[in-house]
């Protein structure tokens, strides 16, 4: 869905992520991800978020002329994944 559309204008130039157990376990729960400890809030985690939590990373590249175009685009393309 998100880099397999056939129209490019409305697909993420990249995307990157990983699944981790939404857990405060140092070998597989959140404070196993790949950055440092102090960025996670652990108050922005939903109590309701379930056993598993994605992280993704994505990626539009853009015309400046054509940016407000590029934010709807974004936020079109992000509200499919809620």
């Amino acid at each position: 869905m998100l880099i397999s559309q056939t129209d490019m204008t409305k697909v993420f130039d990249y995307v990157e992520g990983f699944v981790i157990i939404n857990s405060d376990n140092p070998y597989n729960g959140w404070k196993s991800v790949p950055f440092s400890p102090e960025h996670i809030n652990n108050s922005m985690i939903p109590k309701d978020a379930g056993s598993v939590m994605y992280y993704i990373e994505l990626m539009k590249g853009f015309d400046i002329i054509k940016i407000h175009v590029t934010e709807q685009v974004c936020m079109i393309l992000l509200n499919l994944l809620s």
